[in-house]
């Protein structure tokens, strides 16, 4: 497609990759603002290497009927002490922590290298068929990659087992690949 400067066009498409995370709820922190008497974000877990690690906090992604659900689920797990020994944790200002025993899915961009900390997550619903020892800290696209060259992320069972969300992202991305030769290919550009 031509490029038009300064205008908005239906022949470009951004097309974000994310991936889902398995997450066992920690806490949350107040809400401020619109959403004080609720809270401002969930403090989120998973399990790497047998160890429950804290790897954010998902503040978007809820309607006031879900946050107002959540909440209420919560209320009777309240614990006074942190469920995971992660010192970052420690730091959170004004948390409430709760027994780890509830589990969300989470919609999120990467997860960061250095701090395992999900970038850009957002709240997708809470997970009533998974117990908390399943929410293993998934490799997002790194993991992916690895797959699709041959090599298994042995780090991670729960990406070299799932064989069908594999199969669809390759897919996904041999479609992309293929649409960007057809691109290149095409008379105005060669």
């Amino acid at each position: 497609s031509k490029y038009q400067p300064g205008r908005r066009s239906p022949d470009w498409r951004k097309i974000k990759l994310t991936n889902t995370q398995d997450c066992v709820i920690l806490g949350w922190t107040p809400g401020q603002g619109g959403r004080s008497g609720t809270f401002g974000a969930l403090l989120v877990g998973a399990y790497d290497e047998g160890k429950l690690i804290w790897i954010g906090q998902v503040g978007t992604g809820f309607t006031r009927a879900t946050r107002d659900r959540v909440l209420e689920a919560l209320e009777p797990l309240k614990r006074s002490t942190r469920p995971s020994d992660d010192p970052e944790l420690a730091k959170v200002k004004g948390a409430t922590f709760v027994e780890p025993t509830l589990v969300c899915e989470v919609e999120y961009l990467e997860i960061t290298k250095s701090t395992k900390k999900m970038r850009a997550p957002s709240f997708k619903g809470l997970r009533e068929d998974k117990a908390p020892d399943e929410s293993v800290l998934e490799h997002g696209l790194a993991g992916l990659r690895n797959q699709l060259r041959g090599r298994p992320d042995r780090d991670n069972p729960a990406v070299a087992q799932d064989h069908d969300r594999i199969a669809k992202r390759r897919d996904f991305l041999h479609h992309v690949r293929a649409e960007e030769e057809a691109f290149a290919a095409a008379p105005q550009f060669a």
